[in-house]
This record gives C-alpha cells, sequence and structure tokens, in this order.
C-alpha cells in the first residue's frame, strides 16, 4: 500500500492493524460490531488517519469505489456467508482496488475438524470455505487473485496458543464449580480446538489476496 491509500479494515476489531496502517500513511474507516472494541479502536487511534464504525460488515453503506483496499485479519473466519459479503463489498473498490484476506481455511472437509462446535460456539465462527472456493469467488467479482499458506509461520504462535489456553481452560472448569462463567470456559476450549486444528493441519493459516484489474 501507498501513503493516501483509502483502507477499509474490515472486522476491525480493537484496531491494531487500522493504527499500525494510519501511522504509514493510509486512511483507514475501520468496522466493527462490538461497541467496547469501537470504543479502545478510537482511543487508540486518537491524533491519526482512522475513523471507526459501529457498522456490520454484511451491511456495508459506503459510496461504490471508495476504497482502494479492502483489508481483513481473522475477521471472514466469522463471516455468515462469504458470496454474499463479496457481492457488496468488492464494489466499494475502484479501479485497481486491492483485496487482502489472513484467515483460517480448512484443508479437508470442514464438517470433520474435531473441536468444530466448540469454536463455532466460543469464536462465533461462520462456515469455514476453503481456499479453493474463496479464490473462485474473488476471480468470479472480477480479481486477479494471489494466495500463500503460512501455517509455516504460525507454528510456535499456535503452540503458545494451545498452551495458554489449556492453561485457563484448566482455571475456568474449577472456576466453574464454584459459581464461575461458563462462557470463559467455552472461549479457552475454542481457543485450544482452533491451535490444535492449526497444529494438526486440518486449518490453514493463509493469506489471499487480489487485485482489480
Amino acid at each position: 500500500m501507498k501513503p493516501g491509500d483509502r483502507v477499509l479494515d474490515v472486522g476491525c476489531g480493537v484496531g491494531g492493524s487500522a493504527v499500525w496502517l494510519a501511522r504509514h500513511g493510509a486512511q483507514v474507516t475501520g468496522v466493527t460490531v462490538v461497541e467496547a472494541q469501537l470504543r479502545q479502536a478510537r482511543a487508540r487511534a486518537a491524533g491519526l488517519a482512522a475513523t471507526f464504525l459501529l457498522q456490520d460488515y454484511m451491511a456495508l453503506d459506503f459510496a461504490s469505489a471508495s476504497f482502494d483496499v479492502l483489508w481483513h485479519i481473522e475477521s471472514l473466519c466469522h463471516c455468515p456467508d462469504r458470496a454474499a459479503y463479496l457481492k457488496q463489498a468488492l464494489p466499494l473498490l475502484g479501479d485497481g482496488g486491492r483485496f487482502a484476506c489472513i484467515d483460517l481455511f480448512p484443508t479437508g472437509d470442514a464438517g470433520a475438524i474435531e473441536g468444530l462446535e466448540d469454536m463455532r460456539q466460543a469464536c462465533a465462527f461462520g462456515p469455514l470455505v476453503s481456499a479453493d472456493r474463496f479464490v473462485a469467488l474473488l476471480e468470479e467479482g472480477g480479481l486477479v487473485v494471489e494466495t500463500e499458506d503460512l501455517s509455516d509461520r504460525v507454528q510456535r504462535s499456535m503452540r503458545r496458543v494451545h498452551d495458554s489456553a489449556r492453561k485457563a481452560a484448566a482455571r475456568a472448569r474449577l472456576e466453574v464449580l464454584f459459581g464461575g462463567s461458563p462462557a470463559v470456559l467455552s472461549r479457552a476450549e475454542g481457543a485450544v480446538a482452533c491451535a490444535d486444528a492449526v497444529l494438526s493441519g486440518q486449518l490453514a493459516y493463509r493469506y489471499v489476496g487480489g487485485r482489480r484489474c
């Protein structure tokens, strides 16, 4: 990306990547459906060219060709319908606009992934779509697509996530016995299942990008 590029950070969370982009000269708009994330993102981006909105990315409210880049960091795994999302999102790109996504993609039958229901319940996963299918959807939308499997680069991180989530789950089980929140246990178990799936190769951590020519 170049300084001055208009970037839509889709599912921006607490604004980490949006702040990084703004510090490197991009004009960033981030959208999230979580009010607590919105407050944190706005506080982090004070003084930077970054705007954050409470908006569902399945119903984006922007004019056509409003952005040079659609940016997604681990946000499309929550998407309920990727074809429907792309149908209304890709027109937001102008000529030469770029699409960038880093996310989890099943390497085989998504329904056979161990712990999938834990991930859905705890991590709000939508239907998981293979990388090949997602590439096809982008190509149908008129983009020239490139992709790269980054799973080898995140093994150490995934092991750390796995270990810390197992410890958190063990604590949460004890706390539930004494009236603690089952939701905390559910989130920890979902994180363990997700890390397991990446470490076992059932889920790939992959970059998918494209450009409108």
